[in-house]
Formats: structure tokens, C-alpha cells, sequence
């Protein structure tokens, strides 16, 4: 086991629980595949290389196929669930960040995702997260106000002066989220009218502060419907080689534990940990396999895909009473 690396967070690319940051949607790539993997197919690349097996730093390596499948107590300690208020803290941040930066056109900042992303949970851990500056503030001084979680009405189909009144109702002169933005309407002729007048607020900048979280296909919806709004949404990086290295670094270590090494079982390849600072100090050269970076390009960069993936392909070598 490695001890983790301390990484500073002071940007949102460097923070390993949102690795890459918030980017323009215009900006989001597919993560590409390495040579070898694009001359064989899908499953039988995965058939072959996720077999990946949990070992000791100083053992050699030794072929182990058909190790059986971790328990589930030891995907709960090597390749747990992301928590969802520690995404939504450092979402809360990397908006911060954005607005103190100029770089957002309005004021209500609208964040499309892919499903499994995570995303929309972590925008309901809004009202319990705080800003930078609260955290750096003292409680005497009071600061700026948390964020207020605005749910979709039971029944969506109403009339435009109905969903007007609505939205005059929603407490929008103090930060608001909406977790997603699917949730407040319907493909029916009357379902239509909460998010058309929302628009209508974000389009003239009369929503207040805000942000809003949206799928990828309802913002496909809304984006045809309603091409002239402007919106310019925001999305998490897509998962890279090496962020989604970092990222499932900190998943296993996030309880305080070491990192994990993870290697191959095809030809004993490192996976984690990956190359670090020090490593490269001390010249220590360790082979490491491209099962990162063809991970998400098979996953298309979605995290909730790539440790669904990641799960089913972790093996552990038994341990061996001395």
C-alpha cells in the first residue's frame, strides 16, 4: 500500500473529488482509447485486461487468473461510492471559483452532466455546503447565505400565469440549486410551462443567484426548443487517464487509507498507485498499463460508468495466514 499524495485543491482541476474542474460544454471531449485497445474489440479487450488483482508493494508478480471477486466489504473499502456531500463541496467550490473569476455571463450558472455522473445528488447536498469565503469567515461575521433547494411542484401541468405566480413564490432573492432540471416538466402540452418560464427569468436575468442542473438529454430538449436563451452551460471534465486515476486514488484512500496497489493480472502492469512527484525524484520506473486511459474512453468519461466497470474487474489475492 502507498500513503496518498497531499494535493493543495486551491483550483478545481487539482481537487481529486472534481478532477478537471467545471468547463465550457463546447470544451467536453470523449477521452480516447490507447492503439493497442482500438485494434481489438470491446469485450474481449475488457475479457482479457479487467482482471486487475490488489497486492503487496514489494511482491513480485505472479499470473493469477480466476481470482474470484471482492466482497462486498472490500469494494466498500477499495472502490466505494462516491460521497455525495463531498462532491457537492467541491461542486459549491468550483462554482465559487467561477463567479470570483468573472467567467460566468449570468448570474444563474447552468450545469449539464451525462447520467452517472453524480451530479444531481451532489446538487442536493447544496444547502449543507459552504462557501470558501464561509469557511474562511468567522461565524460572528456572518457571511453569505447557503443555498436553497427549490423541488418541482407535484403536479407540473399548469398554464403560463400559473407557473408565473410559481416561480414568484420560490424564494430566489437569496442562492437557489435545482438538482435537475427534468424533474419540473413533462412531454405533455401543459407540462411545459415551469421550465418555459424559467427560461424566460434566466433569458432577461431575473432569476437571482442560481444554479441549475440539468441532464444531457433534457438539455438537448430544451437547447432545440429554446435556441436563442444563451445559456452557455457549464460541465464537469470528462474522466481523462489520469483524472480518473485520481479520482479512484481518492475514493480508496478517502477514509484515511493507503493507496491500493492495483496491477494486471495479464501481464503485471501497474495501475495504481500512479506516478507521483517523489517517484519521479527517486527515478523509480514502474510499468503501468493503459487500462486507465481505455477505461474512459469505454466509459466516455462519465464516472458512475468507469467505477461500475472498475468494480466488477477488482480481484484480490487471498490472504495467506504466516
Amino acid at each position: 500500500m502507498h500513503k496518498p499524495e497531499t494535493m493543495s485543491g486551491n483550483a478545481p482541476e487539482n481537487n481529486p473529488l472534481l478532477p478537471g474542474g467545471l468547463i465550457p460544454i463546447e470544451e467536453w471531449m470523449l477521452p480516447g482509447a490507447s492503439v493497442s485497445r482500438t485494434l481489438v474489440g470491446t469485450v474481449g479487450y475488457w475479457l482479457e485486461q479487467l482482471r486487475a488483482e490488489i497486492t503487496r508493494p514489494d511482491e513480485s508478480f505472479d499470473s493469477l487468473d480466476g481470482l474470484p471477486e471482492l466482497s462486498a466489504d472490500q469494494l466498500q473499502q477499495l472502490a466505494p461510492e462516491p460521497d455525495c456531500q463531498l462532491h457537492g463541496q467541491a461542486l459549491t467550490d468550483a462554482v465559487q471559483r467561477l463567479r470570483e473569476a468573472d467567467q460566468c455571463r449570468r448570474s444563474v450558472l447552468l450545469l449539464v452532466a451525462p447520467p452517472f455522473t453524480g451530479v444531481a445528488q451532489a446538487l442536493r447536498c447544496f444547502p449543507d455546503c459552504k462557501t470558501i469565503r464561509q469557511r474562511q469567515d468567522a461565524p460572528e461575521q456572518g457571511g453569505s447565505k447557503n443555498y436553497r433547494l427549490i423541488l418541482p411542484p407535484v403536479n407540473l401541468l399548469m398554464d403560463a400565469e400559473t407557473a408565473r405566480q410559481w416561480w414568484q413564490n420560490q424564494p430566489m432573492d437569496q442562492p437557489w440549486v435545482i438538482s435537475e432540471l427534468a424533474a419540473f416538466w413533462r412531454r405533455h402540452h401543459d407540462g411545459l410551462a415551469l421550465v418555459q418560464e424559467l427560461l424566460r427569468l434566466l433569458a432577461a436575468d431575473q432569476a437571482g443567484e442560481g444554479v441549475i442542473g440539468c441532464s444531457s438529454w433534457c438539455w438537448q430538449f430544451w437547447s432545440n426548443y429554446y435556441p436563442d436563451a444563451q445559456l452557455t452551460p457549464w460541465v464537469p471534465a470528462p474522466m481523462t487517464d489520469e483524472r480518473l486515476g485520481l479520482w479512484l486514488q481518492q475514493l480508496a484512500c478517502r477514509n484515511g487509507a493507503q493507496i491500493p496497489v492495483v496491477r494486471t493480472t495479464t501481464d503485471g502492469l501497474y495501475v495504481l498507485p500512479l506516478e507521483s512527484a517523489d517517484d519521479k525524484e527517486q527515478n523509480k520506473k514502474r510499468k503501468h498499463a493503459n487500462l486507465l486511459r481505455n477505461l474512459a474512453a469505454d466509459s466516455r468519461g462519465i464516472p458512475g460508468v468507469a467505477l461500475a466497470i472498475w468494480q466488477r474487474a477488482l480481484r484480490a489475492r487471498p490472504e495467506v495466514d504466516a
